[in-house]
Formats: structure tokens, C-alpha cells, sequence
């Protein structure tokens, strides 16, 4: 037996284990640092009501078009929901690994039913998360769509309203718009009701006074970039060369209750967790 051997083994053994050690809480000190780093830009953000910038901006919308649905016409309802939830609730983890298809139906279904913040490992924005997931979150739409028309009759509640021109009506639907957007500072749902049998839906992120009249920024899952449109006061309709003419109805305004109150929660324990660091 060498007994100084044996010593000088232990001795080894014993600083290795320090080491590990150390480097395990150094890791484990930087990924909690990078975590509340991320929840802290999101609380800003929040906090200062940036949403209209962050949606303005590509790679924070969804990576495809409005597709899919019952006969193949589309989800635009669904798809600017989930837009507009993933706008407000969404805060990426670049730094974690990437969720499998169980993980990712979790988050859609999360954004789905505004409860909480959710957090997206492995993805930098939303326009990457939906550009690699396509295929789950077009099913999860089409589910949604059928969900919300056979458990809710949405479809019906959707197709209400008339699409006869009335500016009276016009202009006081667009002023809450305008109210909604400049003032609470909030991203507007506006189902869009045709001549012909059918509606559409649109997300007004901007709205800006322009001689007689307003400019709306929008977000139509029609279309990968934003686009405007202009009403002019005493119009009967809003007139696109895209759908023609039609009338707007803001909706899901509630949707702010539930939003507001999933970022109070968030950003509260993010607070907490921050005085420990």
C-alpha cells in the first residue's frame, strides 16, 4: 500500500467534486440570470403597452397565411386570436431545448385559453416557433374552428351582423377602434362582415388621423406584412380592392380581462424571484 498515493487520490477527488460543483451552480446562477433577463424585458415591455410594436415587427407574427378550416375556408378567426394571444402571452427561451409535439399542443392550448404567460423553449420569436410547427398548429386551428362552431356556435355569432352600409354606425365602430388602439393602447379584433355570405377578421394595431379621415395599420392572416387601409368620414363601408366593400364590428374585446390579468400574475413572481437575486 502507498498511503501518501492513496492521500493524494482522495485529495484530488475532493477538489474535482469542488469543482463540479462550482461549475454546476455557476450554470445553474447564468441560466436562472438569462431566465429572469428574458421575463424582464417581457414585464417592460408589457408594462409600457408595446404590444403594437411587437406585432408590427415580422418575426413576432405567424409564419403562414390563413389556410385550411372546414371546406378549405380558412381560420382567419382563430389565426388572429392566436396572433393576438401570442402578442400579449408569449415570452421566448432560446437557451432551453425545444419542445416535442406534446409540449407544443400544451402552449397553443395555454394561448388558446389566455390563462397564463407562456413560456416557448428553444425559439427565439414566434415566426420561427410557427415556421417549424406549421403542420401542428394549422391542425390545432382547424380544431379550434370546429371546437368553437359546434361547442359554441361561434360560426353563427360570427356571421351576425349586417353587412349594409350605415356611416353613422361606421364611424362610431372606427372611433372605438381609434379609442381602443391610441388611448388603452390595445391591439383591436374587428370581424369583417361581406355583401356575400361570410366574414373575415382583422387585427388593428395603428391608427392615425389623416385629412378626413383615419388610416388603420393592420394585421390580415391573408397577408405576411401588415397593410392599411383608409376610411374617410361619412363613408357607408370601408372600401378594399382586396374584399370590396364591407362593415367592421369590434370584438373580443373581453379578451383583455383574462390577458391582463395571466401578465399581473407573471410579472408579480417575476418580482418576487428578482429580490432573491
Amino acid at each position: 500500500m502507498c498511503p501518501h498515493l492513496c492521500v493524494g487520490t482522495a485529495n484530488r477527488k475532493k477538489r474535482t467534486l469542488k469543482l463540479n460543483r462550482g461549475l454546476l451552480l455557476a450554470l445553474w446562477i447564468g441560466a436562472t440570470s438569462q431566465a429572469q433577463d428574458f421575463k424582464q424585458r417581457f414585464c417592460e415591455s408589457a408594462a409600457n403597452q408595446d404590444q403594437a410594436e411587437v406585432i408590427a415587427q415580422s418575426e413576432n407574427r405567424i409564419a403562414f397565411k390563413n389556410d385550411g378550416g372546414l371546406l378549405n375556408e380558412g381560420v382567419c378567426w382563430w389565426h388572429s386570436r392566436l396572433q393576438r394571444s401570442a402578442t400579449y402571452l408569449a415570452v421566448f427561451r432560446p437557451e432551453l431545448p425545444k419542445p416535442d409535439l406534446n409540449q407544443v399542443q400544451k402552449i397553443l392550448a395555454q394561448l388558446k385559453d389566455l390563462s397564463s404567460v407562456v413560456e416557448i423553449p428553444g425559439f427565439q420569436n414566434f415566426n420561427e416557433f410557427t415556421l417549424q410547427w406549421h403542420s401542428a398548429i394549422q391542425t390545432f386551428l382547424n380544431q379550434w374552428q370546429l371546437e368553437d362552431g359546434i361547442v359554441y356556435s361561434a360560426w353563427i355569432r360570427g356571421l351576425a351582423g349586417s353587412h349594409q352600409g350605415n356611416p353613422e354606425k361606421l364611424q362610431a365602430t372606427l372611433l372605438k377602434v381609434q379609442r381602443q388602439v391610441q388611448v388603452d393602447r390595445r391591439i383591436s379584433y374587428l370581424k369583417l362582415k361581406f355583401k356575400k355570405f361570410g366574414a373575415h377578421a382583422w387585427l388593428v394595431y395603428s391608427v392615425e388621423s389623416v385629412p378626413l379621415g383615419l388610416k388603420l395599420g393592420v394585421i390580415d392572416s391573408n397577408f405576411l406584412k401588415p397593410v392599411e387601409y383608409l376610411y374617410h368620414w361619412g363613408d357607408p363601408l370601408i372600401r378594399s380592392t382586396a374584399y370590396g366593400d364591407f362593415m367592421p364590428y369590434l370584438e373580443q374585446s373581453d379578451d383583455f380581462t383574462p390577458i391582463e390579468r395571466a401578465v399581473e400574475q407573471y410579472c408579480r413572481a417575476a418580482d418576487v424571484v428578482d429580490q432573491f437575486h
